[in-house]
């Protein structure tokens, strides 16, 4: 299950916790994710939750803490799975990410069997989304791109392939 969240602005935002509830189980955090401070930018973040059934029902909140300790609480989002979670589907196979690590660039091949619409997105490890390298629709057949951080410093990313029904994500290593 694929989680993303956008903040137009934050004031003193010390960081979010992700919380879930299933029908059985109360509410309990899945996942901390550093926030941004104070901030009047636009930003996105995101999350995937991977331990989910099949067929079960799972209800989602978010809280925005502040560096103060007050807490925001989001709407909750209930959402029922209708289909297994698998990392790959069969309509794209992810060929590589190479070099990895790298400096300055590296290439992300990818063959999709049928026509599709694909997104990759780089994100830190706390999940903030700090670019994005394609969103596309593609020809089914076999595809390559570079991608040359800007204004980085090294360090461990991630690499997040959104295509129809499949959301991976790669680490990638930056090394200046």
């Amino acid at each position: 299950m694929h989680i993303s969240w956008q903040t137009g602005s934050q004031t003193e935002n010390a960081f979010f916790l992700l919380e879930r509830k299933t029908e059985n189980l109360d509410w309990e955090v899945i996942q901390r994710i550093t926030g941004a401070g104070t901030s009047s930018e636009k930003l996105e973040y995101s999350y995937i939750d991977r331990d989910v059934e099949m067929g079960k029902t799972y209800s989602y909140r978010l809280l925005d803490v502040s560096y103060s300790g007050e807490t925001g609480i989001s709407q909750t989002l209930n959402i029922i799975i209708l289909e297994e979670n698998h990392d790959i589907i069969n309509d794209l196979e992810f060929f590589s990410i190479y070099p990895n690590p790298f400096n300055p660039e590296t290439r992300i091949s990818f063959n999709l069997k049928e026509p599709s619409s694909v997104i990759i997105d780089i994100y830190t490890l706390t999940g903030k989304r700090i670019d994005r390298i394609c969103n596309e629709n593609f020809e089914s057949g076999y595809h390559e791109m570079s991608w040359r951080p800007k204004d980085l410093t090294s360090g461990i990313y991630l690499l997040a392939v959104n295509s129809q029904n499949l959301y991976k994500t790669h680490k990638i290593l930056y090394i200046k």
